[in-house]
């Protein structure tokens, strides 16, 4: 099957949610439903991306718990998996739900560290736990804060044993 109709239905969704039509949104989101049972890579990051702006979008105008179920859509391992799950925690802690914003952000955390919305979910972490006044009681904000505080010295000697390893060069 072609990835072309999914495209097209992305298309003709941004059209109409451009002219504020929520039925622009609704087509744009609901990509690979009409696939079910056949993946469809393309047609799957159109929906995991339309769902992120449309995410994006709706936590910006403040209507966080439907920000929340677009972001919640996107799948998690695809491209957008890191940026869903760090924006679906925003909408939750703005909406002073930080049990909640705890949940997608746990499963950040431990990606990939250079990724820029890890480094931003390790920072944010911390201050979840303390909202929620677990600072003194539990012991997972400690090891967020030591996270966001030995991360880029581990990053460093990692990428140094790499080049190393091919002859590269070395930081003392």
């Amino acid at each position: 099957m072609s990835a072309w109709p999914g495209f097209v239905a992305y298309n003709l969704g941004i059209a109409l949610f451009a002219g504020r039509s929520t039925t622009g949104s609704d087509r744009a989101t609901g990509q690979g439903r009409a696939t079910a049972g056949r993946v469809i890579p393309p047609v799957l990051a159109i929906r995991d991306k339309s769902n992120l702006v449309l995410g994006t979008m709706l936590f910006e105008s403040g209507n966080f718990e439907r920000a929340r179920r677009s972001l919640d859509r996107v799948h998690l391992e695809g491209p957008f998996s890191n940026q869903a799950l760090l924006r679906a925690g925003w909408a939750e802690a703005s909406a002073r739900q930080y049990d909640r914003a705890l949940v997608p952000w746990n499963i950040l955390v431990d990606r990939e560290p250079t990724d820029a919305a890890v480094q931003e979910v390790i920072l944010a972490v911390p201050h979840a736990y303390a909202s929620l006044n677990l600072h003194r009681s539990r012991r997972a904000p400690v090891r967020a804060r030591a996270r966001a505080v030995q991360q880029p010295d581990r990053e460093s000697r990692r990428i140094d044993r790499q080049h190393q390893g091919r002859g590269g060069f070395s930081m003392p």
